[in-house]
């Protein structure tokens, strides 16, 4: 036999692969050497593409383009490392760190975003410095030396500081922090020095004031922070006012500000005698006199001491009124003044409100203390007739009857009294009680009035019943007549036809002191009279509103449901003699028995007696209808349901027994087991649960659930493919014998072949079943 070379060299290869890795050029590898070559040729194939990402380090940019050899000096790849530096020389000798992609990159080796770069370092480029070369800063940058460079102004622009002579910064001891004036992000060094920054910031005209006008022979150190310092000679020059006379304080912000020097503004809130109204438009020196400016008084009086002495109408001092003006007058304006009366203990509302002052200050008297109307109205009091209240020894309080709106009519509040007016008294002449001027009266009561009205009554007669004196049981103040008592205040109140019953239909002969609570004191005849049924014979109960309403007392009706035995049904159209025979009302019946025993003796379909029915007929009959009658066979132990509800009785209970205990088919379907043949219920001894095939709904078709309880045969590969039980259950005596082999034959050499290694494999009829039983 031939063999191919190319079919030799892949079975050497492949015999001597262990001892070819061992002896690799490129040392030991973790892919196969068929990744680069083939056994065509030994030189790397035209096709192949190594994954060098597979190695930890990915090809990317220039990288990519570069031969193996470039990084790969020899032939052992293995242990290459990928540190940039290994390929790469440190220029910076380690200064700048190991990590070149700090700031190069794999797609070019220059640097073209250095700017950008540098915004990462602790010295971001801003401005000016971001358009100078690197060596304008990094003096070693041909070396390509850069650490060490201060990040400080003042490490480049010491030699600008040492320099400025306007203002000098060395002289004057200008802080070398150079942003304090300067501006990193500018493209000119020229100085923006914030004097926010300082003790003193700059607000108003002096952002525009020139440096050396407060700071003389470029002095920066000390400069006092006091207004007066630099205005001290317009203070002292200043006359009107003169600040120096007048002693002002050297503490210029309180009249002037920086935004202008003049006008001052002198805020006169901020002293013990705010200005408000007329003041603010009067000139200081005005008050001010001789420029004197300290020690004023704050009193109106001392001002206006003059007009005070010169006011007539009305006098001030004659009225020794008091000197503090404020009562009367104010800022806002001098005349007229307005004096408030309710700060006084007599304050003043309606006419009162309008009425001059002298109509009750005569001769200019001020000084009254009258506190009631009386003081004043003396003569309007002593002067009426109608009534006379002097001679009535009315009360001097006049608001009693009188108002300040008017002061006639006069208006009396009657309710003030005991005896708050009401309805016609409202209306009626105080004369018609108060006679002969009597307005001195206690009445409390109807009676005091209206005895003559009590006294004269006949229809009834008040005093021969027995009347009550409290006329307004009866009586109101709206009407006296007709008089109306209401009888629901007594122990009998009237309802239904008693309250149009006149009252001397019960109160015979004016007697008014009955003291009936029921309704037999006045119906007595009405219950011995009725036979029908009749009252005494029956033992009827003498409380009438049983069966009787004040509302008619005919037609009574009787609430059985106070009763043992509650009426529904048929019994409540049904007569009362039907029931209470031979007028007998007291029966104690409290079931159906009772009145029924005929009824439950004389049926016969089924019979009742024979067949030991329970004798409570509400099991199968109700009130509304005694026929037909229906027996819930729910209740027993055997509940009826698909063809069962249709079953005539007799069909289970034979003979009349209804006495039977059944709890399963069997007992009746006996016969229904032993008849079939196909298949036999008794040979193989099927089991009593007919409800495991069969339903109350149909006895046939039967349906036993093989899928469920055994083996699939209505579902998955079997379905269809059988019509008889006895194909697989040969043995009719037993359903606990089956085959598979009758529909599924093998060959006993052939199933073995198929089944050798199977553990527990073994040729039967039966053997199947263990492993293929959910086919």
């Amino acid at each position: 036999m031939k063999i191919r070379p190319s079919l030799f060299i892949a079975l050497f290869l492949a015999a001597m692969q262990t001892a070819i890795a061992q002896t690799s050029p490129h040392g030991t590898l973790r892919w196969s050497c068929e990744t680069c070559h083939s056994t065509d040729s030994w030189k790397m194939r035209s096709d192949a593409s190594f994954d060098h990402a597979a190695t930890g380090f990915a090809l990317e940019g220039q990288h990519k383009t570069v031969q193996c050899a470039s990084c790969h000096k020899d032939l052992k790849f293995a242990g290459a490392k990928s540190s940039c530096t290994t390929c790469h020389l440190d220029v910076h000798k380690s200064e700048l760190g190991a990590n070149c992609t700090r700031c190069h990159a794999q797609q070019s080796w220059k640097i073209n975003d250095m700017i950008q770069r540098h915004q990462l370092t602790r010295f971001p480029l801003l401005g000016r410095h971001a358009t100078l070369s690197c060596q304008d800063c990094h003096a070693g940058a041909t070396s390509r030396r850069f650490v060490g460079t201060p990040i400080a102004c003042i490490g480049c622009h010491r030699s600008d500081f040492e320099k400025t002579a306007k203002p000098s910064h060395a002289s004057a001891g200008f802080s070398k922090d150079c942003v304090q004036c300067h501006k990193a992000n500018a493209f000119e060094w020229g100085s923006n020095f914030d004097h926010m920054l300082t003790k003193f910031p700059l607000t108003g005209a002096h952002v525009s004031t020139s440096c050396t006008m407060c700071h003389k022979s470029s002095t920066f150190k000390g400069t006092p922070l006091e207004c007066f310092t630099c205005h001290q000679s317009v203070y002292q020059a200043t006359v009107n006012p003169n600040h120096a006379a007048a002693k002002f304080p050297t503490a210029c912000v309180t009249c002037h500000t920086t935004m202008a020097w003049r006008p001052s503004t002198f805020s006169h809130d901020n002293t013990k005698f705010p200005l408000t109204g007329a003041h603010r438009a009067v000139a200081c020196k005005d008050c001010h006199t001789n420029n004197q400016y300290t020690g004023m008084q704050t009193n109106c009086i001392d001002c206006h001491r003059t007009d005070f002495a010169n006011t007539t109408n009305p006098s001030h001092q004659a009225g020794g009124f008091s000197q503090n003006c404020t009562q009367c007058h104010t800022t806002t304006t001098w005349k007229p003044a307005s004096f408030d009366h309710n700060a006084t203990k007599f304050a003043l509302t309606g006419k009162h409100s309008t009425t001059t002052c002298q109509s009750c200050h005569t001769n200019g008297n001020y000084q009254l203390t009258f506190t009631d109307c009386y003081q004043c109205h003396q003569a309007d009091f002593q002067r009426p007739t109608n009534p006379n209240h002097i001679t009535a020894n009315f009360s001097h309080q006049c608001q009693t009857c009188h108002t300040t709106t008017v002061w006639k009519p006069a208006s009396f509040d009657h309710s003030t009294t005991k005896f708050a007016l009401t309805g016609k008294h409202t209306t009626v002449s105080c004369q018609s009680c108060h006679t002969n001027g009597n307005y001195q009266l206690t009445y409390t009561n109807c009676y005091q009035c209206h005895q003559t009205d009590f006294t004269n009554t006949t229809n009834p007669s008040h005093q021969a019943g027995g009347f009550s004196q409290n006329c307004t049981q009866c009586h109101t103040t709206t009407a006296w007549k007709p008089a109306s008592f209401d009888h629901s205040t007594t122990k009998f109140a009237l309802t239904g036809k008693h309250t149009t019953v006149s009252c001397q239909s019960c109160h015979v002969n004016s007697n008014y002191q009955l003291t009936y609570t029921n309704c037999y004191q006045c119906h007595q005849t009405d219950f011995t009279n009725a036979t029908n049924p009749s009252h005494q014979a029956g033992g009827f109960s003498q409380n009438c509103t049983q069966c009787h309403t004040t509302t008619a007392w005919k037609p009574a009706s009787f609430d059985h449901s106070t009763t043992k035995f509650a009426l529904t049904g048929k019994h409540t159209t049904v007569s009362c003699q039907s029931c209470h025979t031979n007028g007998n009302y007291q029966l104690t019946y409290t079931n159906c028995y009772q009145c029924h025993q005929t009824d439950f003796t004389n049926t016969t379909n089924p019979s009742h007696q024979a067949g030991g029915f329970s004798q409570n007929c509400t099991q199968c009959h109700t009130t509304t209808a005694w026929k037909p009658a229906s027996f819930d066979h729910n209740t027993t132990k055997f509940a009826l349901t698909g063809k069962h509800t249709t079953t005539t009785c007799q069909s289970c209970h034979v003979n009349s027994n209804y006495q039977l205990t059944y709890n399963d088919c069997y007992q009746c379907h006996q016969t229904d087991y032993q008849r079939p043949t196909n298949p036999n219920h008794v040979v193989p001894n099927f089991s009593h649960q007919c409800q495991i095939c069969h339903t109350t709904t149909a006895w046939t078709p039967s349906t036993f659930d093989h899928d469920t309880q055994y083996f699939r045969i209505y579902s998955g590969e079997h379905r269809g493919k059988w019509s008889q039980c006895s194909q697989c259950h040969a043995n009719p005596s037993s359903y606990a014998d089956f085959t598979c082999i009758s529909c599924h034959e093998h060959s006993q050499s052939n199933t073995d072949g198929k089944h050798r290694g199977v553990n527990g494999y073994v040729y039967t009829p039966t053997s199947c079943y263990n492993c293929h039983k959910r086919v």
